[in-house]
């Protein structure tokens, strides 16, 4: 098949479509994982327990992902399930696993090897869809157009991968440098506050209350009103 007229089959852009909407998950926890174990946990990805963090979060992903391509065979040889339908059942599955890294930071405040585990298990599961996204393409195509159709889902998932860690610099910067209220405006709603307190209670006092010394109350009011903004 001509590389242009890949793209004119409907397979074509389905194996796009899965490649480059999840592809920048994984890119995501691969490329921000150690940053997160510093920032949230003090770990350098240099020291000990920095190292063995990641390695455990690896680990994980590396043995569950083999058992992802493992799945679908299981299906079909000792379930008697159609090849595709066995396929779409352990896609399905593994789809489910990247909501475990919604459980990271609530866990984290105990360990951080709670998120290590449960990142793993979430990149496991991407991992394992992805294994079996791959395998979609020979059931689609001849094997002639294997190569060029995985190398076009290959650059779709680049892209996105790009866009997403990209983008997440950019947030991750912005926050950094978002400047807080300024002192000045918080002390001027400050005064504000206090002011109209002041001038709430002065006006349930009666007449007889604001006279001193023979000072007028509307005199006292404003003295107290100076001594206020002096403040």
């Amino acid at each position: 098949i001509p590389f242009l007229k890949c793209f004119t089959y409907r397979q074509t852009w389905a194996f796009i479509a899965g490649k480059f909407f999840t592809d920048g998950v994984w890119w995501f926890y691969l490329f921000w994982a150690p940053a997160y174990f510093q920032d949230q946990f003090g770990y350098k990805a240099s020291s000990g327990t920095g190292m063995m963090l990641i390695i455990t979060l690896y680990a994980i992903v590396t043995f569950i992902s083999i058992f992802g391509g493992y799945l679908p065979k299981l299906f079909v040889e000792q379930k008697g399930m159609n090849p595709y339908k066995g396929r779409m059942l352990a896609m399905l599955i593994f789809a489910f696993f990247p909501l475990f890294a919604l459980f990271a930071q609530p866990l984290g405040q105990f360990s951080a090897w709670w998120p290590a585990i449960v990142i793993g298990l979430a990149g496991a599961g991407h991992q394992a869809w992805s294994a079996n996204l791959y395998s979609t393409v020979g059931d689609m195509f001849p094997k002639s157009a294997v190569a060029t159709i995985t190398g076009i889902g290959g650059m779709a998932g680049g892209i996105s991968s790009f866009m997403i860690n990209t983008g997440a610099g950019v947030l991750f910067t912005y926050s950094e440098n978002a400047k807080p209220a300024k002192p000045a405006m918080r002390e001027f709603m400050e005064e504000f506050l206090r002011v109209g307190m002041y001038i709430d209670n002065v006006k349930k006092l009666t007449v007889h209350d604001v006279t001193l010394d023979g000072v007028v109350g509307e005199e006292l009011i404003a003295n107290h009103i100076g001594e206020i903004i002096k403040d």
